[in-house]
């Protein structure tokens, strides 16, 4: 009862769910309860509202329909296993609860996720709470994230209850044209804390970080084989190499730059993409990668590696500014 007087924020797990909410966990302070939808917060509503879009997505393609026999659903049955497939794909999450009502009989304890304007408290309770969590993160830290929305700059998260956004020059390294091409609401993503905002409480996160820079990748990791372990050569260059190499010797500080072998790639750009690759006995590989070919640049220098780096970034920038099909 103390809890229900003071109006106490607590982050809690959700630990299940039925049609009518989430049952929820503070270990923290050894409270369980029910969370029901009516006592969500929007933010919670917005999340679950993305989540039952995805799900409607998913039961209407033919294959996911045919193997559930969804199509003798009646409406009502649907709309309920849809609410249903949503509430548990919160299921592990962590949110910010205070609880609402304690029955003197049963002991059955009602959450709210809601702040409300008759008690000004409320809010700065809230936001002590995930003070507490976000003075426990730092930068490097590696998180798992839920995406609750995305939008054409980026995906929405929630991390151990906050605010967290994946900008979407931090989702891959490759070029995206929006975030949906790759990352949906419901998933679950391992990401790395970029920023913390004490002020804001909110997180920012990286998920390409994770990954393996495609700058430290060598050609061998890149191209595609073929089915009897023979890559397939392409003739020819790749457009705007022989520019390449050309700028590069005309620096002065590199020997010779030649083109070598050009090969199928395993995945696909558009615009023409250049990659300081492995060292070689004389100098460096770059990888140059177009559309679905890749192609080696034999390097002679004495350069450092860092050095080289800027050179070759100074190229593409002028080669950018004359061509379309460069990624800066």
């Amino acid at each position: 009862q103390q809890f229900v007087e003071a109006r106490t924020w607590v982050p809690a797990s959700v630990m299940g769910h039925n049609a009518g909410g989430l049952l929820v966990r503070s270990e923290e302070e050894g409270l369980y309860g029910f969370l029901p939808l009516s006592q969500m917060s929007p933010g919670l509503r917005l999340w679950l509202a993305n989540l039952e879009k995805e799900e409607e997505l998913r039961r209407a393609k033919p294959d996911a329909a045919a193997a559930k026999g969804e199509g003798e659903e009646q409406e009502g049955d649907a709309k309920r296993a849809v609410r249903l497939a949503a509430l548990a794909a919160i299921v592990g999450e962590q949110i910010f609860v205070r609880l609402l009502s304690v029955d003197a009989t049963s002991g059955r304890m009602v959450m709210t996720c809601v702040e409300e304007e008759a008690h000004p408290e409320d809010e700065e309770n809230l936001r002590q709470a995930k003070r507490r969590v976000v003075s426990s993160l730092t930068e490097g830290d590696v998180m798992e994230a839920s995406v609750t929305n995305v939008a054409p700059f980026g995906a929405f998260c929630q991390v151990a209850g906050l605010d967290a956004m994946v900008h979407i020059s931090e989702i891959t390294y490759r070029r995206l044209s929006h975030p949906g091409e790759v990352l949906s609401v419901g998933d679950r993503v391992k990401a790395v804390v970029t920023n913390v905002d004490p002020a804001a409480l909110r997180v920012a996160l990286s998920i390409k970080r994770l990954q393996k820079d495609p700058l430290l990748e060598t050609l061998d990791e890149l191209v595609a084989a073929s089915e009897s372990g023979v890559v397939a050569a392409v003739e020819g260059n790749i457009p705007l190499v022989d520019d390449v190499c050309r700028m590069l010797v005309r620096g002065g500080e590199v020997e010779a730059a030649v083109p070598g072998q050009r090969v199928r790639s395993s995945s696909v750009s558009k615009e023409f993409q250049l990659f300081l690759s492995t060292e070689s006995a004389n100098g460096f590989k770059l990888v140059a990668r177009h559309l679905d070919t890749m192609q080696e640049v034999n390097v002679t220098t004495s350069m450092p590696r860092e050095e080289l780096k800027v050179a070759v970034a100074g190229i593409i920038a002028k080669l950018a500014k004359d061509t379309s099909v460069v990624q800066p």
